[in-house]
């Protein structure tokens, strides 16, 4: 990614509604599934420095650090056992401290913003079994950073526009617009700048051409394109069998990728072979 990105006409309700889909229940909701009643999982957070207990917090029983047995933590599944739990924080007293300053050693405005977020992530990886403790255990597996632009380019050639959009019955539920620049992201824009170039919408999946079209002149030739409606996205998202529900969306035509790169094609004609 660039370091000095340039983003305009960034429709804000979009930029929302796209942060929204890191909520499971805002997944579920959109993918129309029967809201059951669910129990609340129950949570302990705890607070230690070595061998010593400084808080132990119950999300239904509040404060329970008088009758609480610490022996360390090593035995975090067991506490979770012993107190009925589904979930249990362990903190060290000086890791947030620690997480901070390297965090801030790392931080580099003008620097590689994707390099340096998965840095971050590295750092809370490996604090995870040195300083924070979660049970279930969070599943943190280390990233490579030099194989992302092979993969980031797999799909998205160079000197090159990639549209995103959901919608919702035929209303733009949310956009994004990335101009591909010298191997980088360079500019990301949303729906709203071709709003003022005249561009309306009225039915998608008939014109989702003029989209594409507009894109090229405004900015440039796009080299994928996925008009997705939204609960077909959600259930894309919610199913086991990703490409599986990819290509039942693909079939009732509620995503439309145009246009897409061969070897997009060859990925997705080999996960319907395998029954992925």
């Amino acid at each position: 990614m660039a370091g000095n990105v340039f983003m305009q006409n960034i429709d804000v309700k979009g930029w929302t509604n796209l942060l929204s889909l890191m909520d499971r229940n805002t997944l579920r909701r959109l993918a129309g599934e029967v809201e059951g009643l669910r129990p609340e999982r129950t949570r302990l957070v705890i607070l230690f420095e070595g061998d010593r207990l400084l808080g132990a917090h119950h999300s239904e029983k509040g404060s329970v650090l008088e009758s609480f047995t610490w022996n360390g933590p090593t035995g975090i599944e067991a506490i979770a056992q012993r107190e009925g739990v589904d979930e249990v924080s362990a903190i060290e007293r000086d890791a947030p401290e620690r997480l901070y300053s390297r965090f801030k050693n790392k931080l580099n405005l003008r620097g590689d913003y994707i390099k340096q977020a998965l840095e971050i992530y590295e750092l809370i990886r490996l604090e995870a079994v040195s300083g924070l403790y979660f049970y279930p255990p969070p599943r943190m597996k280390r990233i490579d950073h030099n194989k992302l632009p092979k993969g980031f380019n797999f799909g998205i050639g160079d000197n090159s526009t990639m549209l995103f959009y959901l919608f919702d019955g035929d209303d733009v539920w949310a956009s994004l617009i990335v101009v591909v620049k010298g191997g980088n992201i360079d500019f990301v824009s949303s729906h709203n700048a071709l709003v003022e170039q005249g561009v309306n919408i009225g039915k998608w999946r008939k014109d989702y051409k003029k989209i594409i079209s507009a894109s090229g002149r405004v900015f440039r030739k796009p080299s994928i394109g996925v008009f997705c409606d939204i609960a077909a996205f959600a259930r894309i998202l919610r199913s086991k069998k990703t490409l599986k529900a990819f290509g039942e969306a693909r079939k009732k035509k509620d995503i439309i990728l145009e246009p897409l790169p061969l070897r997009l094609k060859t990925v997705l004609g080999a996960g319907k072979l395998f029954g992925m």
